[in-house]
């Protein structure tokens, strides 16, 4: 579901990571300063790809961020739905799905398996935001796990950030499960896994100390980062305040305010070597 870039030659410049959400835009406004940063970053020549926990699709994604300003093809785009589809194929290939999750997540998985409401079918649970999650949704996701079908979700992250402030994310949904099913989660597709950060190299040609991650998520953008060993940087732009980072376990290489700071810190990096 995505290719590979095709240039062996390794870049004189590290190859980035950003996230979207809290990154680039809240909602549908851009953060004052990212797309132009990003249009910098690309005429640098700067490799550039954007991982993202956002379940649209990706063709979606491209458009609203044209719309912005900031031109991506759109396999520079790893998302959520990509992989978890991944991680499927892999753990539990043809499997039935229970999906918890908003329609565009249903309909994408939904070209690869097959999509069930019977508990007594559903070989694997899978679970993301949904809006509209009701008692029935949780019944019948209580119901398959008891009965032993795979449990995975595509992020757990407890809010995300909105131009109203944060909301309730998935996290919260796989609390209530693991409560009351007493089930634990088995996998998550999304960011911090490395499902997702692998497939971002992979779309770069780069190593993990030729890389940087750039996000708003301390779980998330820099535990990811920090677990495969990415340069991260954290901005404050999203779901992380500078009090929440005092707190925290999970310590990025830099903070910024927001992403157009970036441009003065990467030339103080060595370049790689040829």
């Amino acid at each position: 579901m995505y290719l590979p870039m095709n240039s062996p030659a390794r870049p004189r410049l590290p190859g980035l990571i950003l996230d979207l959400d809290g990154t680039i835009y809240l909602g549908n406004e851009p953060i004052p300063g990212a797309p132009e940063t990003v249009a910098w970053l690309q005429g640098e020549g700067y490799r550039v790809v954007f991982a993202t926990n956002n379940l649209e699709r990706r063709q979606d994604m491209t458009a609203r961020l044209s719309g912005m300003g900031v031109e991506v093809q759109e396999d520079d785009i790893l998302h959520a739905p990509l992989a978890m589809w991944i991680l499927l194929e892999q753990e539990v290939p043809g499997a039935k799905l229970f999906v918890i999750g908003l329609p565009c997540l249903r309909d994408q998985l939904a070209e690869a398996f097959v999509l069930t409401d019977d508990p007594e079918q559903a070989q694997a649970v899978v679970v993301s935001f949904d809006d509209a999650f009701n008692f029935q949704q949780l019944v019948t996701a209580f119901r398959a796990l008891r009965r032993g079908a795979r449990f995975f979700a595509t992020n757990a992250d407890p809010t995300w950030p909105t131009p109203q402030g944060e909301l309730p994310d998935s996290g919260a949904l796989i609390a209530a499960l693991e409560v009351c099913s007493g089930r634990k989660l088995e996998g998550i597709a999304g960011k911090p896994s490395p499902w997702i950060g692998r497939a971002a190299l992979a779309r770069l040609g780069l190593r993990p100390e030729d890389t940087w991650i750039v996000g708003d998520s301390l779980a998330s953008d820099i535990g990811m980062g920090r677990d495969l060993g990415l340069t991260t940087v954290l901005v404050l732009t999203g779901v992380t305040s500078r009090s929440a980072l005092q707190d925290s376990p999970w310590r990025p290489d830099h903070t910024l305010e927001r992403l157009s700071d970036l441009p003065a810190l990467l030339p103080k990096v060595q370049a790689p070597s040829a």
